[in-house]
């Protein structure tokens, strides 16, 4: 919500963390039965978003709506069923990114989660924003875990998020990844549509905000662009 009041953007629909209202909303479609300009699936509670989501999603964006989901636990999801949405974009689940500590109080180094940019030119990592930085990690969940795992409540490993790769002669676009030299797997941010579909699989909590922030007006800002030049596209034929 703070990436979309920095740009100056007023939200339609915030339906907050009432999922259910979500997906009603999703049914519904946008104002006069028109598509969504940009639907944002966030999911940092890893069990909000189901199984139940994915045809709703499926069907906006083949309404002409853009979508940015954030999921970090991909494969906590009916994989028959993503598997719909993710082959739509040209990638598959790949594995987890994850870690196995010792014990539940050892320390955690993060430097596992940076993230290292692909494709250059691709203007998710120039605009508005120039110089995105997905580093300075947070701690947040490596604490959350920790309590969670000395209370019992929580297995090892802990799991961070997720990567995908790209399937064969997919046209999609990886612009992130785990991986410094990877092309086209490890990736944690891929590009679908001509940027109308983005997946963010790592999760916002896991980086300072001062750089997760810039990062989410850079997609809000490239998937709306991708929207509006679909329509006048359309337009012109």
């Amino acid at each position: 919500l703070n990436a979309l009041n920095t740009l100056g953007l007023k939200p339609t629909v915030d339906d907050k963390d009432a999922s259910g209202r979500f997906l009603l909303d999703l049914k519904a479609g946008g104002p006069g039965g028109k598509a969504w300009d940009l639907v944002i699936s966030g999911s940092e509670a890893r069990t909000a978003i189901q199984g139940e989501f994915i045809p709703a999603l499926i069907d906006n964006t083949n309404n002409g709506s853009s979508l940015i989901m954030e999921h970090w636990n991909i494969d906590g999801i009916n994989l028959g069923k993503i598997s719909n949405l993710l082959t739509m974009c040209g990638v598959e689940f790949e594995r987890d990114i994850s870690v196995a500590p010792k014990n539940c109080t050892m320390p955690i180094n993060e430097n596992f989660l940076v993230l290292w940019p692909q494709d250059p030119e691709n203007q998710i990592l120039h605009q508005p924003n120039e110089g995105l930085r997905v580093t300075s990690m947070s701690q947040y969940w490596s604490e959350w875990f920790a309590t969670a795992c000395s209370n019992g409540l929580w297995p090892w490993p802990y799991d961070y998020g997720d990567e995908l790769r790209l399937l064969p002669s997919s046209s999609s676009k990886v612009i992130l990844t785990t991986h410094s030299t990877s092309t086209d797997h490890h990736a944690a941010l891929v590009s679908c549509q001509n940027d109308r579909v983005l997946f963010w699989t790592s999760s916002s909590h896991n980086y300072a905000y001062n750089r997760v922030l810039p990062l989410w007006q850079n997609m809000i800002h490239n998937a709306l662009k991708a929207r509006y030049n679909t329509i006048q596209s359309q337009a012109a034929q």
